[in-house]
Order: structure tokens, then C-alpha cells, then sequence
């Protein structure tokens, strides 16, 4: 009795590392894709205020050149204002579910650590089950 609740106590466990290691890869996965999502993110706000610091410098000089301009007065454009905060909240939003995603990972990790300890321990028991268990001739 005790070995064939052992085996399906092994079978049971087996199946629950397969799931866990197959959500492991999902997440892992997902988490690969967040951040190439938020390092493109990141790279259009770099362009775009590389952008923005290009007009500030030539409009500055244009500025200055015609006499217009004291060199302390700069403008921004509503519009860029307004992409650039949609981008940056995209950013923040990938980050976070990245972190979430590192969280569950974790999370995942150590359930996958306690029952491959318990697979062991079962699969010990059953090897011990059938020592004990096999019939003895002298």
C-alpha cells in the first residue's frame, strides 16, 4: 500500500514540476519581452530629447544671432510635451509589470525548489519501500 500511494504521490509531483517549469518559461518570457518593450520606450525618449536639445540649441542661436532672444527664454512644444509624457508613462507602466513579472518568477522559483525537495524525498521513500518490501531468500 505504502508504495503504490507513494508512486502516485510521485506522479502527482512530477506533473506539478512539468506546470512549474512550463510557467517559469511563460513568465520568463513575458519578462523578455517587457523589457525589450521598455528599452524601446527608453530609446525613443532619448531620441526625442536629443531632438528637443537640438531645437533648444538652434533656436537659441537663431536667437541670439537676430538679437531676439536673451538666451534664458526657451519653448516647448505642447505636443512634444504631451508625447513625451505618453511615452514615458508607457516606460513606467512596462517597468512595473516587469518587476511584477520578477516577482512572480520568484514566487514560481521557490515553489519549484519545495517540490522538487518533496519529489526526492518520495522518490527516496519509494526506492526505501521497495528495499524494505522486496522479499528476502536465504
Amino acid at each position: 500500500m505504502g508504495y503504490a500511494f507513494m508512486t502516485m504521490r510521485k506522479m502527482m509531483l512530477t506533473d506539478r514540476v512539468s506546470t512549474l517549469n512550463f510557467q517559469l518559461t511563460l513568465l520568463n518570457q513575458a519578462k523578455m519581452s517587457m523589457s525589450d518593450q521598455a528599452g524601446n520606450y527608453q530609446r525613443m525618449m532619448s531620441m526625442m530629447s536629443n531632438i528637443y536639445n537640438q531645437d533648444q540649441q538652434r533656436s537659441l542661436a537663431q536667437g541670439v544671432l537676430s538679437g531676439n532672444c536673451n538666451g534664458s527664454t526657451t519653448y516647448v512644444s505642447p505636443a512634444y510635451q504631451n508625447d513625451f509624457m505618453n511615452i514615458y508613462d508607457k516606460y513606467s507602466q512596462a517597468y512595473i509589470v516587469e518587476k511584477d513579472i520578477d516577482m512572480q518568477i520568484a514566487q514560481l522559483q521557490t515553489q519549484l525548489k519545495a517540490a522538487e525537495k518533496e519529489l526526492e524525498s518520495v522518490e527516496q521513500g519509494i526506492e526505501g519501500s521497495i528495499k524494505r518490501d522486496t522479499p528476502k531468500y536465504a
